[in-house]
């Protein structure tokens, strides 16, 4: 069953970035002007979505759900979730503060992270689990 679960994160990690950047590209909206905000790099890529928002959901947000589900101390697992969130919003703001996104930006990323990290769930409870997605574990 790990291996499949393996599978599953391997083929998420390799599906989400050529996602991120066709939406980009679709989209195709500019970054932050640097006379607008200090701009601490300037990249080539359209802003829309959040490559870096899209990820840190997907990651730290599967670390999230590994937590909830499996940590059973409640003092450990409230603190591995509060990390979680941490990194989540903290990373948010920081692609606003160096002037790489707007700040819809990061939230089109974070819907799109959420998104994939709905169906690297999704997936992981029906194939790893044998579980419906709404179903809960006995």
């Amino acid at each position: 069953a790990a291996r499949r679960w393996e599978a599953l994160i391997l083929l998420a990690s390799v599906l989400a970035r050529p996602l991120n950047a066709g939406v980009k590209e679709l989209i195709d909206r500019p970054r932050p002007a640097a006379d607008l905000v200090a701009v601490s790099d300037y990249p080539s890529s359209p802003a829309f979505p959040s490559g870096h928002a899209d990820g840190v959901i997907i990651i730290y947000g599967l670390l999230f759900y590994f937590i909830t589900s499996f940590v059973s101390q409640p003092g450990l697992r409230l603190l591995g979730q509060a990390a979680c969130l941490w990194v989540i919003l903290f990373t948010g703001m920081e692609r606003v503060y160096v002037g790489a996104h707007w700040p819809s930006d990061v939230l089109g990323g974070y819907y799109l992270g959420g998104l994939i990290l709905a169906a690297i769930i999704a997936g992981h409870r029906l194939i790893v689990m044998g579980l419906p997605a709404g179903r809960q574990a006995q």
